[in-house]
């Protein structure tokens, strides 16, 4: 694996092994969206 991501959120879903999802619809933020990605040197 050469990276990872990290984010949070409510009602996230597990929809493969690999592969997490939100939907939302008509969706907008009040607030900053973080999210933290993480590549190995080399990757």
């Amino acid at each position: 694996m050469d990276s990872l991501v990290s984010f949070c959120a409510d009602g996230v879903t597990k929809t493969s092994p690999t592969t997490f999802e939100v939907r939302r619809r008509d969706f907008t933020p009040d607030a900053d969206l973080n999210v933290l990605w993480i590549t190995r040197p080399g990757g």
